[in-house]
């Protein structure tokens, strides 16, 4: 079959959404779309609506349509936003759309398109059952428009709750007594099937059985049924005609919303440049710093999943055993950090008292006409600072490790927390607190 034209690409679909219950939407409303058209948008706020309710139900009935117009602009554009959402579109521009349905109908456009690919919409089409012309009567109630059914209301409902039971225990007996009617008028209709087939022995329309079904009976019974089954299955033929086109030249329409990404991104760069103009050199390092933030990111990620999974795989074998070796080692751990925290806070005095002098500072007099008394001042001045800048550096360390220190403590507190929480009879009693083995400054 040769390729049909863009627009009539767009065409097609849109008949496709309608056949399956979609509201009407034209291909100009695509085209206005593309170009960002406001007059586009509530089209399409209508139409994804619809579509992601035949996504969570596979049909699409009276029910959006009701929904439609009982609900707000507001409410409509909520839903969607949050079922688009949940189903993995996450575009900040179109999660910043307006909740009036004023604009934005390029990139409800591209939603759309999203939505149609990811779900696989038309192929859900495709795979929704025809007309069935077998032995099933549901058929004859869409065939009779006469048919119709009146559900038993009740609104004389009483306060006393003895009339309440009584009513109960009528309806209990009522639904008994219809079951069995329901069973006996299965069983009848069980006995008049079997009496069509032997009637109609001999006379088949399909090679798989050799008699007629019961549709068939009924169809040539009543005439003006028949024309209406017609009907039903020309429309039919041509629900699944228009899919098997859509199918061969379905690569138009994607080509075609290649064409709309690229618009709205060539726009999107026009606007940003206007507003920022940025270095070259600049945009290669905000790019090497985003890949290892990336990168640090994954790495993380997959250590916390690692944690995550230890800790339950942990949480859930257990015993007594290892509940008392996990908190001898929390333990162990703490001393062992308070200890080298002392012993680096040690060296730390010592190192700035020996370096010190501890008697009053001399004021020493130095001819200009000596050069080497100079050179001695400036030696002894250089040394000077670089043991401050020593004792600074090793003070920030000190720092460093009382933080890190401070941080094991919350952790392990945590997770003696939650190991009492597991086992609710045993008693977790922290160590006893320890002076510290260096003094303060």
């Amino acid at each position: 079959m040769a390729q049909v034209p863009v627009r009539q690409a767009i065409h097609l679909l849109c008949a496709i959404l309608k056949e399956n219950g979609a509201t009407e939407i034209s291909a100009e409303t695509f085209r206005l779309a593309k170009f960002n058209r406001d007059e586009a948008t509530r089209p399409f706020w209508v139409l994804l609506f619809e579509l992601l309710y035949f996504v969570k139900y596979k049909t699409v009935d009276e029910i959006p349509v009701k929904a439609i117009q009982d609900l707000s602009q507001e409410e409509i554009v909520v839903y969607v936003k949050r079922e688009i959402n949940r189903y993995g579109f996450t575009c900040h521009d179109f999660n910043t759309l307006p909740n009036d349905m004023s604009s934005g109908s390029r990139d409800l456009l591209l939603a759309l398109g999203w939505l149609l690919c990811k779900e696989s919409i038309i192929d859900q089409f495709m795979q929704r059952r025809g007309i069935d012309i077998g032995e099933d009567t549901a058929l004859f109630h869409s065939l009779d428009k006469e048919a119709s059914y009146k559900l038993a209301n009740n609104n004389n409902w009483s306060n006393d709750p003895s009339e309440k039971v009584k009513y109960l225990l009528w309806l209990n007996g009522k639904l008994h007594s219809k079951m069995k009617q329901l069973y006996a008028l299965q069983m009848e209709k069980t006995k008049y099937i079997h009496k069509i087939h032997e009637s109609t022995q001999g006379v088949s329309t399909t090679p798989d059985r050799s008699h007629l079904s019961m549709l068939e009976v009924y169809l040539l019974r009543h005439p003006d049924a028949l024309k209406k089954m017609l009907k039903l299955l020309d429309d039919d033929n041509k629900r699944l005609q228009n899919l098997l086109t859509w199918k061969q030249n379905h690569e138009l329409f994607w080509k075609w919303m290649e064409s709309v990404l690229d618009l709205k991104i060539k726009e999107t760069e026009v606007v940003d440049k206007s507003r920022l103009s940025i270095p070259g050199d600049c945009v290669d390092e905000m790019n090497a710093a985003y890949s290892r933030l990336q990168r640090c990111i994954s790495h993380y990620e997959n250590q916390l999943e690692d944690l995550e999974r230890l800790v339950f795989e942990k949480s859930s074998n257990i015993s007594q055993v290892d509940l008392d070796e996990l908190i001898k080692s929390i333990e162990s751990e703490i001393l062992f950090q308070e200890t080298a925290l002392s012993h680096n806070r040690s060296n730390t005095k010592m190192t700035s008292s020996s370096t010190r002098p501890r008697a009053y500072p001399k004021l020493a007099f130095y001819d200009q006409k000596k050069p080497g008394m100079a050179n001695d001042f400036q030696n002894e001045k250089a040394a000077l600072t670089n043991l401050e800048s020593q004792v600074d550096l090793l003070t920030g360390k000190v720092v460093d490790l009382e933080t890190i220190l401070n941080k094991r403590q919350d952790n392990f507190k945590e997770e003696l927390a939650k190991l009492s929480d597991q086992f609710r009879e045993t008693i977790v009693v922290p160590p006893l607190s320890k002076k510290p083995l260096y003094y303060s400054t």
